[in-house]
């Protein structure tokens, strides 16, 4: 198979680019060696596109070292506050006018400075746009210390929660959140980090219809926007009716929804749609 593709590069005539998408789901060491070999031979006017959820064990290190290596990982595509304010903005969408906030996670070792010790253990800060530098930016601190209003596109006031989630590989791991909400009586740092942890519910139930449900790498089947559209609503209406029946039963067995296995449930309910007797 790798030999075909190779020959197939290589009389290419103008440049390719080849695009892998899903390669976490590649687990065979053999078949990353021979994806490795591909990607150490590719032609000069050859390109290629890999996309994972996780990191994969391919040997690139010469690619790397000759600068031919672009990695784009999640930090990378996360937005920043400002970037986020500006999206919205050319999207006329005014945070303070819709009462929307943000939440999100940094580094860890990220240095913003304490400008309060809150009740709650969070602490005020300000996020400084990285153009402002030397005795602007030293003003700018200065001027969020007092709670003096900061223009927007040079600062914004913000509230950080730090907090440790223990036994993640042995060792405590230190989580740090960033939000817009700077009054802990709207929103105390114990909620806040609880509802940070239900952000996972978003992220599988995205997976629960890329993933298990239409499978990986399957691209849809219809051919045209109004069959799309029907097709992409049938996915949907599954869905929900799977997510139904993972509540129903375990609000029966008296347990969390979260620990019933959403594909150990479709392949209950694909076994069930085979049979004869199986009323829809």
């Amino acid at each position: 198979m790798v030999d075909r593709v190779r020959s197939d590069l290589a009389e290419a005539r103008g440049g390719i680019t080849l695009v892998i998408e899903d390669l976490h789901e590649l687990n065979s060491p053999e078949a990353l060696a021979q994806l490795t070999g591909l990607l150490n031979s590719l032609p000069p006017d050859g390109h290629a596109i890999l996309i994972a959820r996780r990191d994969l064990r391919l040997r690139l290190h010469r690619l790397r070292l000759a600068g031919e290596v672009a990695e784009i990982r999640a930090a990378d595509l996360r937005f920043s506050e400002f970037e986020t304010r500006e999206l919205l903005r050319s999207s006329a969408i005014a945070l303070s006018d819709t009462g929307a906030a943000l939440l999100w996670r940094v580094k860890s070792y990220l240095l913003l400075p304490a400008l309060e010790l809150l009740p709650d253990g969070s602490y005020r800060s300000v996020l400084v746009n990285p153009k402002v530098k030397g005795g602007a930016r030293r003003q700018l601190i200065e001027a969020a210390r007092a709670g003096e209003a900061l223009e927007e596109d040079k600062g914004a006031h913000v509230r950080v929660i730090e907090y440790e989630v223990p036994d993640r590989d042995g060792d405590g791991e230190l989580i740090a959140l960033v939000t817009t909400i700077t009054d802990p009586g709207e929103a105390p740092a114990a909620a806040l980090a609880s509802a940070y942890h239900q952000r996972w519910e978003h992220e599988t139930a995205n997976a629960q219809l890329k993933i298990f449900l239409r499978g990986p790498g399957r691209i849809l089947r219809s051919q045209s926007p109004d069959m799309i559209k029907q097709e992409l609503w049938g996915y949907l209406l599954t869905h929900f009716a799977i997510s139904a029946l993972i509540c129903a039963a375990a609000t029966e067995a008296g347990i969390d929804p979260d620990r019933v296995k959403p594909t150990r449930t479709i392949r209950a309910v694909r076994r069930r749609v085979a049979d004869p007797a199986f009323s829809p």
